[in-house]
This record gives C-alpha cells, structure tokens and sequence, in this order.
C-alpha cells in the first residue's frame, strides 16, 4: 500500500469527541505511514493538541474568506485526501483538489425527504461518508442510500490507555464513572441503580462504592453531593467523587471493579467505554447512542431497554464477576480490546478506504 497525503480539517472548537475523532484519526493514519497534515481552527484545544505530534497548520476560521488561503495551503501540500469533520470545511473542501472523506459523529435528525435531500446537497462531492459507529453509517445510508457510508471506530492510545499490571481491586469494590459532571452524562440515575446495587448485595462480600470521576461541567460538584443526599447513599461510605483531573489515568480505570458509562443521550462515538475494556475492566453501559457496539464478548453488558430493577441486577453481577476473576482475565479482554480500539487497527481500517485515492 502507497503512503497517502491525508489533509485534515477541523472546525470544532472544543474538546469534544469530534475532535477526538479527528486527533486519533490523523495519528492513526500517521502511525500507518500515510503523511497527516492537521489545519483546526487557531486558537482550539485541538490545535494545541496537534501541535505535540502532528504536522499543524491552523486557520483563524473555515469561510469564504479563508478560501485563498486554504487554497494557497493545498498547492503546497498535495493532498490525496481531505478528512474533513464539520460542516463549514466540508463546503469549502468543494474548491480544493482532493477526494473529500466526510466524518460525521453526531446523531442525526428524524429523517424524511428533507433531512435526506440536504445531506446529498451537502456531501455531492463527498467520495465517502465516514462514521464511529455501524449505526450512525446505517442511518447515513438510510438517508441518501446512494452515497457510501461506511465506519470506523474511534482508536486509543494504547501507550496510554493499557493494564497496569500490578493494578489492585483495593480494599472496596468500586463500580468508576468517568467523565465531565454533566446531566446527560446519567449520574443521578446511576445514584438510583446503585441503591438497589447495594440493597441485594450479598453480606459476605466487600460492599462496592460508586465512585465518579470528572471535572464539573453544566452540573456542580456540590449539586452533585446534593443528588448523593437525595439518592439516600452516604458520601464517603457508598459514594467518592473526584473532580480534578487524574495524572495516573491508566491506573484508575485499571483498579476500577466495574466501568459504568451510564449516559442518557450522545454518545455515538464511546471513548470511555474502550478506554476502560483497554485497561482490561469489564463495563456495563446504558446502551444509549452507540455503547452496545462497544462490546464483545466477556466485555460487559447492556442495560438498554432494562427496567431499573433489571440494571441494577447486572450492575451487581458484572461487578462480582470482576471481583471473582483472575488477571489473566483481565489481560485477556485488554488484549481483546487493543485489536478493536487501537490506533493500529483504526490506522489500518482507514488506510484501506483511502488506498483507492492517490492522485500522484
């Protein structure tokens, strides 16, 4: 296979999972062998990333009055392929020389005629449509069945995200919530599951803690120790929250007895839920957006469709079941987890979707 120019485009101005998406997919075509050249807006998180470990030329925005620029910028780079992931730079990528792959990684509207005609209007030119997930590419194809949508999976760092060997269960079980404080994220439901979690577990175990991982966002630490108090656990007994961020992320999610991502929408592309398989803890997920596709065999379980009493019944068995098994266990589903998630194996799907594009 033939080392590609992939240019990357990214309008995102935060630290979603867009831009995540983005950030792994050009390294992971990098690691690859392919040259990836990273234009985000000047100024974002992304551009700060990118700058570590990727070629970077920023923009100051994605608009017509940009387009020179850009064009000035496409002369010198020679792109074989332009990965674009918002709508602004996927309108301009229109008047640069290049096969255009669109990634999109946001639910979609309801559907109908007019949600169908505007994205054929708005991808015409598009050699493919790129997805996190086979349902989101499902949807894509639904939608204008003559456009070819196809997915990859987010990858992760594995120089990050892997099984620390020595990592210990502790002294309490602890099922681990990692992500920003925020209320689609699903903490006060997964206070009510935990209840339930603690009122059938059995009295010759270690009794479990809940333990939520995140820095606050649109919901406050202290609001959140309010929903612990109206939930009815104690803090510091049946609950623990950390809201700093972690150094020894690898370690955390490693030592976590459970991972729990219990969100109640988004979700389409499941960093949280590959990075705790990665660190060889099993996860149950509330099934939302795209977390089944997250698991595989011995990876953990679904609540979807599950009444409360139901969830909280796996919550409890996933639980002990990772309190029961060995390490080997564990390494083994880390193991699983690299060959799906990694940057090697996203580096090696996009590399055969692109292959068909060299223009030199």
């Amino acid at each position: 296979m033939s080392a590609l120019t992939v240019w990357h485009l990214s309008s995102n101005r935060w630290n979603s999972a867009i831009t995540e998406y983005a950030l792994s997919a050009a390294r992971a075509l990098m690691l690859a062998g392919h040259r990836s050249v990273f234009t985000p807006l000047a100024g974002s998180p992304a551009e700060a990333r990118a700058e570590r470990y990727l070629e970077t030329r920023a923009v100051p925005r994605f608009t017509v009055a940009e387009l020179g620029k850009l064009r000035t910028m496409a002369r010198e780079i020679r792109p074989d392929v332009i990965m674009t992931y918002g709508g602004p730079e996927t309108f301009l990528s229109k008047a640069l020389p290049g096969a255009v792959v669109r990634f999109r990684g946001q639910a979609l509207d309801a559907g109908g005629f007019a949600s169908g005609a505007r994205q054929r209007f708005a991808h015409a030119h598009a050699a493919l449509l790129l997805a996190p997930s086979e349902a989101l590419a499902a949807q894509l194809t639904a939608l204008a069945p003559e456009q070819a949508a196809v997915c990859v999976p987010l990858g992760c760092d594995t120089q990050v995200f892997t099984r620390v060997p020595a990592a210990s269960l502790g002294e309490r079980p602890e099922l681990v919530v990692l992500g920003r404080l925020d209320p689609v994220k699903g903490h006060a439901a997964m206070m009510r599951l935990m209840v339930r979690v603690l009122g059938d577990w059995p009295g010759d175990l270690p009794r479990p803690r809940l333990h939520v991982v995140g820095e606050p966002a649109n919901l406050s630490a202290t609001y959140l120790t309010e929903l612990v108090k109206a939930a009815g656990l104690t803090f510091g007994d049946d609950f623990r929250l950390t809201a700093t961020r972690v150094p020894d992320i690898a370690r955390l999610l490693s030592e976590a007895t459970l991972g729990v991502v219990p969100s109640l929408g988004s979700e389409i592309i499941c960093r949280v839920a590959e990075e705790f398989l990665l660190c060889g803890t099993p996860v149950v997920v509330s099934g939302v957006g795209s977390l089944d596709e997250v698991l595989f065999s011995d990876a953990g379980g679904s609540y979807r469709g599950l009444g409360d009493e139901e969830a909280a019944a796996l919550l409890g068995a996933w639980t002990r079941q990772s309190l029961a098994e060995g390490e080997a266990a564990k390494v083994a589903r880390a193991a699983q987890a690299r060959a799906l998630f990694s940057l090697e194996s996203m580096g090696a799907a996009l590399s055969r979707l692109i292959e068909p594009f060299s223009r030199w």
